[in-house]
């Protein structure tokens, strides 16, 4: 390695230095390093290390605080009466620890601004980090951030290289993506290997947010980081040793972007707060990083709290968005959540699953296709399915796979729905409670074309209705749970408005989660979801969206959670392997009145068989004698009966309703209790007041329920009798009122 003779090795031996977050006060990290660092350049942008100049004079220059002598100074761009304008000092910081920062806010549109480049004598212009390296920044992503700041560089180096895969960029690139997530380019040592891929991050999903950025090469893998986050599209190659050091000019750039053609050199500037950045020799451990504990950082993210439903009776819907990254990269963590539900289908009382588009990353990739199979053990054990394409899917490719013709289309022929003229918009109808739901899906590439069949499916209103399609939603650049419609979405919305028994929308395709309410052309709420984790921790670490209904207290709740993390025990858990996400989007509570929204829609077959038993049970004890049974347990069962002949006559009862009333009625039949034989001239004890009773001839009277003739109503006078009949149509009257209360505040559990 060149220039080891003039290094100074810097040893960080913070030893028990606690640094309190200033964002929460409350998590601390530890700086504490265990071995010995070999720090090749560490810029801390705060003023008290100023080498010399100022932002003023436009001379600034930020010492090396390695004590190697790598100093960076500041260029301006443009004419600007005041640079400061463009970058300037600020106090704030990731940790308290920290003395501040600098932030960069060049305006690009024009060219004015100012970043930093090391000086022209700099030793780490020429270091090619032949024993691997390790780049770190602490950066804080602005609150205003946009897409027109996508593939700003954060750290370059200058030079011409061959193997760059764009050299227009230099010889080394750390930019953030239009889906904020850093990309890493570089040329190894020998200017030899051309990268066929970056090495990528996560995302960095929020704006006004502190990260800690490490990308660490150990000469054999590139591998990114987001504070602790590892990516799942680390850089595999042996001969990706060290960087390239053009002789002619390796210099390191920070806060702008270079993109060399013809006479084009800035392209723009960084935008953000720069805390601090170190390289260094060597992959270094976690351990051994500025922030030993960056997850810290990340804020609200998530609980391991095991899997339960809010009530007994509610029922599932499980959206799976974009599953492509997981598909392509960690194809175990999908394949173990797919099996969890299976096995879980029961305690998740799991109605249907439908795909949001996005299989797979690459349309026409074989590999990534058959490893999306896996899919279909979902049907294969009997749990419905409905899939769909999303625009990384090639038309003809899903087809193949997931057509008609396919091996999905031959487990799910008997329910799902694909007559339309593309094949790929499609629908299923499942029961659920007290209802039937039609899950459509409007294919992605063929809206147009199969825009009168969706039309003619939607004109079945009398069936509850979610529609999804793959694009939907857009989501705010720096809140991803702020979201709206797209311009795709806005097109289903005008089609969607027109049928009021639509009451949700649920896309995927723009990384974010958050819902919010739209209204129809009927005055109605209905629901519109974004859900898309497709550059969170292993490309959303299986994160699927559930849609819990619980009628009894008129909600749907809405909670993210990852069936793969579930699986792990806690030694095989990282920070980001949570069961439920939380924070803004990842759950909610949707209200709705169940029995007011879906009135006169048609009921499930489970709740249609429930009242052919209830009606039975009412035969049943209107078929019984009351004088074979004590006065208590057949004026019981009169009362459960009259609220059972309530409920029957009922269009807009509740599935549970009726269940608990079956079993009201079930339990009085059974509950009846049979008179002991009595001398045949004995008071009845078991009748009000001990009241008499004539012998009368067979079959002169019919006792049983709701079924009293005239010569069994109370003779005028006979005050005994007159009570009796009073008592027992106050109790009926009683039930009725209370079950009529129990309609009216459904909502109460």
């Amino acid at each position: 390695m060149k220039n080891v003779k003039k290094r100074v090795l810097s040893t960080l031996l913070l030893a028990g230095v606690t640094i309190t977050n200033v964002v929460s006060g409350t998590r601390a990290i530890s700086a504490y390093v265990k071995e010995r660092v070999n720090v090749v350049a560490e810029w801390k942008f705060d003023s008290s290390n100023i080498e010399s100049g100022s932002i003023a004079n436009n001379n600034l220059v930020i010492k090396d605080v390695s004590g190697n002598g790598n100093n960076l100074r500041m260029n301006t761009y443009g004419d600007a009466d005041d640079y400061s304008k463009y970058i300037s000092f600020s106090d704030d910081k990731m940790y308290d620890e920290a003395k501040g920062s600098i932030v960069i806010n060049g305006d690009s549109a024009n060219k004015v601004g100012a970043d930093f480049i090391t000086v022209d004598d700099a030793p780490i212009n020429k270091e090619e980090f032949e024993n691997g390296y390790t780049i770190e920044l602490v950066y804080k992503l602005p609150s205003n951030w946009t897409v027109s700041d996508s593939w700003m560089s954060l750290l370059a180096r200058q030079g011409e290289s061959e193997s760059m895969d764009e050299p227009e960029l230099g010889t080394m690139n750390v930019a953030v993506s239009n889906c904020k997530e850093i990309q890493f380019l570089a040329a190894n040592k020998d200017d030899s290997h051309k990268m066929d891929s970056a090495s990528w991050s996560v995302s960095m999903d929020k704006g006004g947010v502190w990260y800690h950025i490490a990308i660490v090469n150990d000469n054999k893998t590139i591998r990114t980081f987001v504070n602790g986050a590892e990516a799942f599209r680390d850089y595999v190659s042996g001969d990706m040793v060290g960087l390239y050091a053009d002789p002619n000019d390796g210099r390191f750039r920070v806060g702008s972007s270079w993109w060399k053609e013809g006479n084009q050199l800035l392209d723009k500037f960084a935008r953000g707060n720069y805390q601090e950045i170190r390289i260094s020799e060597g992959a270094l451990d976690k351990s051994q990083w500025l922030v030993t504990n960056p997850e810290e950082y990340v804020g609200e993210y998530g609980n391991n709290d095991e899997f339960s439903l809010n009530g007994e009776s509610n029922y599932n819907m499980v959206f799976l968005p974009d599953t492509q990254n997981t598909i392509k990269f960690r194809k175990n963590v999908m394949d173990t959540a797919i099996d969890w539900i299976i096995e879980n289908k029961n305690k998740a009382n799991i109605i249907s699953v439908a795909n949001l588009g996005d299989i797979v990353e690459n349309g026409n990739n074989e590999e990534q296709w058959n490893n999306a199979l896996l899919f279909n053990k979902l049907p294969s054990a009997g749990i419905n399915l409905l899939m769909q394409p999303g625009n990384h899917d090639w038309p003809e490719y899903f087809d193949k796979y997931f057509g008609g013709d396919s091996e999905y289309g031959k487990l799910t022929k008997d329910y799902v729905v694909r007559t339309s003229p593309s094949g790929r918009s499609s629908y299923m109808v499942n029961d659920g409670g007290s209802y039937k739901y039609m899950t459509l899906a409007i294919d992605y590439h063929s809206f147009d074309t199969d825009l009168s069949w969706v039309e003619e499916v939607l004109s079945n209103t009398n069936i509850p209705t979610i529609v999804t399609s793959h694009d939907l939603q857009n989501c705010s650049d720096t809140a991803p749970s702020d979201i709206k419609l797209s311009e795709k979405g806005k097109e289903v919305w005008n089609v969607v408005k027109k049928y009021n028994q639509v009451f949700m929308m649920i896309g995927g395709h723009s990384h974010g989660s958050g819902d919010e309410i739209l209204i129809n052309d009927f005055g109605n709420e209905v629901f519109n979801v974004l859900a898309d984790y497709q550059f969170a921790y292993n490309g959303g670490n299986a994160l699927f969206k559930f849609a819990e209904f619980d009628e009894n207290a008129n909600k749907i709740y809405l909670s993210t959670f990852s069936p793969y993390a579930a699986t792990l025990s806690e030694d095989e858990r990282t920070f980001f392997d949570v069961n439920y996400l939380t924070g803004d989007g990842n759950y909610s509570e949707l209200n709705i009145n169940f029995t007011e929204r879906f009135a006169g829609m048609e009921k499930s077959d489970l709740i249609n068989k429930s009242l052919e038993e209830l009606k039975s049970l009412v035969e049943k004890a209107e078929s019984l004698n009351k004088d074979k049974y004590t006065y208590e347990s057949f004026n019981a069962l009169e009362e459960a009966v009259y609220k059972a002949k309530a409920i029957l006559v009922d269009k807009n009862i509740n599935y549970n309703i009726v269940l608990d009333t079956v079993k009201t009625l079930q339990n009085a039949i059974d509950n009846l209790k049979i008179i002991e034989d009595t001398p045949s001239n004995n008071n009845d004890n078991n009748k009000p007041g001990g009241s008499q009773e004539n012998n009368k001839p067979n079959g002169s009277e019919d006792n049983s329920v709701g079924n009293n003739s005239n010569n069994n109503l109370p003779k005028t006078g006979d005050s005994s009798s007159l009570l009796y009949t009073l008592l027992s149509l106050l109790a009926a009257l009683g039930g009725v009122i209370k079950y009529r209360k129990r309609i009216d505040n459904i909502s109460v559990n």
